[in-house]
């Protein structure tokens, strides 16, 4: 299956490109340092003593409390939000379909009205018909009667 090359497509390139870059090397790089003493041996000292020190580990969980609470405040701003996209969506489609059958309603109502017309066109015309068939039929009135 291939994927069609467009401009969405340069913008999702040019996107991890960026994170690459300024987010994922940088942090990369500090990590792995973090497992090399400064003689450039590895160890796990640097996490020893990072987590053998109460103020660091106070640090720490307030890290991830302020991490996973932005976490879920945004997972749960973008759940409202999405909503009430959504509820416009449904708005609008609502609306839409009220003026689709209210358009729906005026277009019959004046074909309604066409055909009232017709009909009293058609009235006249058959009244007139029959006061003209009255008329020729009068000379022949007395062979119907008696």
């Amino acid at each position: 299956m291939s994927r069609k090359f467009d401009f969405w497509t340069l913008v999702m390139i040019g996107t991890w490109g960026i994170l690459l870059l300024l987010l994922f090397i940088p942090v990369g790089s500090v990590l792995l340092s973090s497992f090399f003493d400064t003689s450039g041996n590895a160890t796990i000292e640097n996490y020893l003593r990072f987590f053998a020190e109460p103020r660091f580990q106070r640090a720490f969980i307030n890290t991830l409390v302020v991490g996973f609470g932005g976490l879920a405040g945004c997972g749960r701003l973008t759940q409202v939000c999405q909503s009430r996209l959504y509820l416009r969506k449904a708005r609008l489609q609502i609306r839409r379909g009220a003026f689709q059958f209210r358009s729906y309603l005026v277009r019959l109502d004046a074909q309604f009205r066409e055909l009232q017309v017709i009909d009293r066109r058609l009235l006249q015309t058959l009244a007139d018909v029959d006061q003209s068939l009255a008329r020729r039929l009068q000379p022949l009135r007395h062979l119907l009667v008696d």
